[in-house]
């Protein structure tokens, strides 16, 4: 729990990322003043500076290096993994675990817990990937026609809707928590108050989150009575995925609904800490390139909802900075073309095909997860 609690940098730092394919947060580079400006010039897509272009001795030496080792390694753990398998075949050693693969009649490794859940889900994810794209830019081109405030409101309207599906009834405490740290920044702002009571306040629900286990155990009927008994008899979309991963013995795998509060208490810190900032400006750095949205109405109820509870980095983030992602929705970038999307998004897949492929080629999460040298002369002696 303790690592997810890290200090939301105003150089945004966990920045990048969003479900908007180009237009959300991941729109911004997140980075601030005369660092942004040459990143943006750098990032591939504008003017590479020449500098950049030559090689230094540092880069003719290291080159060379890191490819030798880099590929070496490769080559050898291909070498012993030919040598496993014909001992696998040879019946002199047994690899728990192993699926029927689809690549070259080779079983495929899938005993890692996190590949194999994103595996089995991953037609689900692609679909609400795209409904949220697709989503957006139609509430952006139609009834929001580029209003950046219409555009907050839906959402906002369609991220309440999604923790309320996810969590079912303990949806209760992570909206609990979001509208007291939105009341405290609203009532301190510039107050130094402000960043000490919402440090404190996340950190309480932090602990008493890993206390309770996410609060599973807190039930709404014995306190408002029996008419909220069905309330708490819906488990919400996590409870469906659970019994679903208990068929292929992964339940434990599962992030249980208090993980999210790891992640939600780092955007909380960062929207009232830039409000903290915004009644503050003389501590803002004159080089930022963003200070016209440090205004009082950008730091709305529905901006705030908008943000915290941002469906496609809710989950697993990343974490992106107030300011960053607000950026991301006022000015949607433009710099990358619809080639360059579809390009990314082939490469993407390629990534995953070759992933696919090396489990079928490698299997070595397997030989460690069980132990497998234990029983087996892993060289054949």
């Amino acid at each position: 729990m303790a690592k997810d609690v890290g200090l939301t940098m105003r150089g945004g730092g966990g920045g990048g990322g969003g479900g908007e394919a180009g237009e959300g947060a991941g729109g911004s580079t997140g980075w601030r003043g005369e660092q942004g400006s040459e990143r943006r010039q750098h990032d591939g897509y504008g003017e590479p500076d020449e500098a950049q272009e030559k090689m230094t001795w540092e880069d003719r030496v290291w080159f060379p290096i890191f490819t030798s080792v880099f590929f070496g390694m490769f080559f050898y753990a291909g070498v012993k993994n030919v040598h496993w398998r014909t001992m696998v075949v040879e019946r002199r050693m047994f690899v728990k675990d192993l699926s029927r693969g689809w690549f070259l009649g080779l079983p495929q490794d899938l005993s890692d817990p996190q590949w194999k859940t994103l595996r089995k889900f991953f037609p689900l994810l692609f679909s609400l990937l795209v409904g949220h794209v697709l989503a957006s830019k139609l509430a952006r081109t139609t009834f929001c026609k580029g209003s950046s405030k219409s555009l907050s409101n839906f959402h906002a309207a369609v991220n309440l809707i999604f923790v309320i599906i996810l969590h079912g009834p303990k949806v209760v405490w992570p909206l609990l928590t979001n509208i007291t740290v939105f009341l405290i920044g609203q009532h301190f702002r510039g107050s130094i108050m402000n960043p000490v009571l919402t440090w404190l306040v996340c950190l309480l629900v932090l602990f008493s989150s890993d206390y309770y286990g996410g609060f599973e155990t807190v039930r709404l009927a014995p306190m408002f009575g029996s008419l909220l008994s069905f309330w708490d008899d819906f488990s919400g979309l996590y409870r469906v995925v659970k019994v679903s991963l208990s068929l292929v013995h992964l339940v434990h795998f599962l992030p249980e609904r208090g993980t999210q509060f790891n992640l939600s208490m780092l955007r909380l810190i960062s929207f009232n800490t830039e409000l903290y900032w915004s009644q503050n400006q003389h501590m803002l750095s004159p080089k930022q390139t963003n200070l016209h949205l440090y205004t009082q109405e950008n730091f709305s109820l529905s901006n705030f909802l908008a943000y915290v509870l941002y469906m496609p980095l809710y989950i697993a983030g990343p974490i992106a900075p107030y300011m960053t992602w607000l950026e991301g929705l006022k000015s949607p970038q433009k710099s990358l073309t619809t080639r360059a999307t579809v390009f990314m998004l082939a490469r993407t897949f390629l990534y995953i095909l070759l992933v696919e492929v090396m489990l079928h080629l490698y299997m070595y999460v397997s030989i460690n997860n069980n132990r497998t040298w234990e029983t087996t002369c892993l060289d054949g002696r």
